[in-house]
């Protein structure tokens, strides 16, 4: 049992499953690498973005997409606490220290469902890192009359030497990023039936999509990436009834 997670979700997982006495080694697949200065972008028709000046944000609604989204925003100097904030989780919430909302489920469709981003025409920030979050930009550039990006990170790929899979493992894959850079791992290192031998556990049927597309089999679908859903999920694969 592999955890490509970042901490300390990676760990929390891992207790988990330990307390079910299943092993499980943490392999972080992406790192964090804060931006700076950070980029803020201003979305336009077309959905295409373009820098701006902090001075032109004026928003409504801020959203955050993951807790290193949450922590670095709130030290920085973006921070704008009079605004109303929804967070992709409780972890993110916690990481931001500051009242605001939860979303229904932690992935951008559970962010989209809430009702500050069905309706408009309200002005919204999404803070996150570099790239990704596609769906809920797409989704937002054309239900809101403003819609600005502050990406304060960006993802590194890691060493994963130790990734050594055997048949029958299962690989915890919480992000698009992370299953590109294990996915590369795997072509590295295994034969093409690696696809076969490995069983992935997601977040999303968006990401069990992808990894589809790369040739993994059957990818089990946990009800979103929070701890406790990626853990009942893994558990469902290593304790079938």
């Amino acid at each position: 049992m592999w955890i490509t997670r970042t901490d300390p979700s990676a760990s929390l997982i891992r207790s988990v499953l330990g307390r079910q006495n299943i092993l499980a080694t943490v392999v972080q697949a992406i790192g964090i690498e804060p931006i700076s200065p950070a980029l803020l972008l201003r979305y336009e028709d077309g959905g295409i973005a373009r820098l701006c000046e902090a001075s032109s944000v004026d928003v409504d609604v801020v959203v955050l997409v993951s807790r290193h989204a949450a922590r670095l925003y709130r030290e920085s100097e973006f921070f704008l606490p009079e605004c109303k904030h929804i967070a992709i989780g409780d972890a993110t919430l916690k990481a931001l220290a500051a009242d605001g909302d939860v979303a229904s489920c932690a992935n951008s469709e559970g962010l989209l469902e809430h009702p500050l981003l069905q309706r408009g025409p309200e002005q919204v920030l999404v803070v996150a890192g570099q790239g990704g979050r596609e769906t809920l930009l797409n989704a937002l550039c054309v239900r809101k009359e403003a819609l600005f990006k502050l990406e304060l990170y960006k993802r590194v790929v890691q060493n994963l030497a130790r990734l050594l899979t055997t048949e029958g493992d299962i690989i915890e894959i919480s992000s698009v990023a992370a299953l590109a850079a294990v996915n590369a791992q795997l072509v590295a290192t295994h034969d093409k039936h690696v696809y076969h031998a490995v069983r992935l556990v997601v977040p999303s049927r968006r990401l069990a999509s992808a990894a589809r597309g790369l040739g993994f089999i059957d990818p089990v679908i946990a009800a979103s990436a929070n701890v406790a859903d990626m853990a009942e999920a893994i558990l469902r694969v290593e304790m079938p009834d």
